[in-house]
């Protein structure tokens, strides 16, 4: 008998301290919950051992707020230049400059000519030439010869007010129908750099032509290659040298000038061509982009030109 209520007895402090232990957990997964929910983060308390001494860092639980955010910095704005600043600054650095609008063209056919020969990305068609023509002519621009130009630009001759530079590359045969009438009506200069072994060709022009107008002096002849290849460093000085060498020689040779300029083939150009050049007696040398850029004396082998298409040229700030 004794024994069942000290069990019935023993069942119920069990029974007790069931329910106790329940509450506590309950306790605990509340506030659990309510601390993940408000995201408010615990740094725990940690105990290191320094010398046989328990040393405790951060005794009490610690609620960290939010940190501040950090502010973005606002860049500096890089000053622009004006073309006078511009001027100035390469001048000091490579000699005498100047702003000299200096154009390139290619093909002059008419619309269907160009789309027969797949050259309409290289084409100027003869009404819009001679519309731009017009146009830099009422501007006051005056038309001068690229070796002109650098002889000037070290002070050997005097400049126009409004220098202008008319480049053609690749010597087309259609030049002579469309380009040699018109400089001859409106007394303007040109400059026509020629790939030697392509003249007398199909689609080029002859020699024969060639000389008839460089004979009226509003023709200035340049090189462009023996056969329009990449003057690449990888192929090696003596193939550039005989790019350009031999392509003078040909052109002095056959067309009774002197050849001064170069137009680097796909506009690719290196240090090694501009050496080359250099010995060669060439006084410059065009790329085929860099737009309205200044032109200097000290920098004669990358002068920057203007492709020009089937646009007005007010469009290039002419």
């Amino acid at each position: 008998m004794k024994f069942l209520l000290f069990l019935k007895k023993g069942f119920e402090n069990f029974f007790q301290w069931f329910l106790i232990l329940l509450v506590i957990v309950l306790f605990l997964a509340v506030l659990a919950y309510l601390i993940a929910a408000l995201n408010l983060p615990f740094r725990e308390e940690t105990t290191v051992v320094t010398k046989g001494n328990l040393v405790r860092l951060n005794p009490t639980p610690t609620i960290f707020p939010p940190a501040s955010p950090v502010p973005t910095q606002t860049p500096t704005p890089v000053p622009t230049l004006t073309p006078k600043e511009i001027l100035k600054r390469m001048n000091e650095k490579y000699g005498q400059c100047r702003f000299v609008p200096i154009l390139m063209y290619h093909h002059l056919l008419t619309n269907d000519e160009a789309k027969a020969k797949g050259a309409q990305n290289l084409n100027v068609t003869p009404e819009v030439f001679e519309s731009q023509v017009n146009y830099f002519i009422n501007k006051g621009y005056q038309t001068i010869f690229l070796d002109e130009l650098m002889d000037g630009l070290k002070g050997n001759r005097q400049l126009p007010a409004k220098p202008l530079v008319i480049t053609f590359d690749d010597s087309y045969k259609e030049l002579y129908y469309v380009l040699f009438p018109l400089m001859k009506i409106k007394n303007f200069k040109a400059t026509v750099f020629v790939i030697s072994q392509f003249l007398d060709g199909e689609n080029y022009l002859s020699w024969s032509q060639l000389k008839e107008m460089a004979s009226s002096n509003l023709l200035e002849i340049g090189g462009h290659g023996l056969n329009h290849l990449v003057l690449s460093e990888k192929s090696g000085k003596e193939f550039i040298r005989n790019q350009i060498d031999s392509s003078q020689k040909i052109i002095n040779e056959r067309s009774g000038r002197t050849v001064k300029v170069f137009a680097y083939p796909y506009g690719a150009y290196n240090a090694t061509a501009e050496k080359v050049l250099r010995e060669a007696g060439c006084t410059a040398a065009v790329r085929s982009s860099g737009g309205v850029n200044p032109v200097c004396a000290g920098l004669p082998y990358e002068i920057p030109r203007i492709r020009i298409g089937n646009a007005a040229l007010s469009n290039f700030g002419l």
